[in-house]
């Protein structure tokens, strides 16, 4: 029998069943999977109404990931359709573990939205010029012990 509990107990620690799936795939699994376990961390309200998935400190917060690099830069894709639906972003580099806390404003009118993106839904690609503007919002998450620090090397 096909129940959503059966299916999810299916998986559970199944980490191969995951390296199967391709890259695409992996990426939605995640993006799902990291709204509910970052406003867990956080202590946030999960609220995935259209435009923010999150409150968090008296803000909507849209949370937005990226688990594989595209031509070697971090992208977040469909940013436009948030456009005046959130107060700011909470970015999740998931290949460099750093996340990024910028407001509306500042991505919608500093960093610059490629259009070329998926559907022309703009993306905010990590170009040197839109890293610099975000790296002023970065957010330093505690790494556990196993945790990939990109610092470690750029030293």
């Amino acid at each position: 029998m096909y129940t959503r509990e059966k299916v999810l107990k299916y998986t559970e620690m199944k980490i191969e069943i995951f390296d199967s799936l391709g890259a695409r795939e992996q990426g939605s699994i995640l993006g799902c999977a990291a709204e509910p376990y970052t406003t867990e961390r956080l202590g946030a309200i999960l609220t995935d109404k259209p435009g923010s998935d999150m409150f968090h400190n008296n803000k909507d917060k849209e949370i937005k990931s990226c688990w594989k690099y595209n031509c070697g830069i971090v992208r977040w894709c469909n940013m436009n359709v948030k456009f005046g639906l959130c107060d700011g972003f909470y970015l999740i580099d998931g290949v460099k573990n750093r996340v990024f806390q910028p407001d509306h404003d500042t991505v919608f009118y500093k960093c610059k939205l490629s259009q070329s993106g998926q559907n022309g839904r703009g993306e905010l690609r990590g170009t040197k010029a839109n890293m610099e503007i975000l790296e002023q919002f970065e957010t330093f998450v505690h790494l556990e012990e196993d945790d990939y620090d990109w610092r470690k090397d750029n030293e």
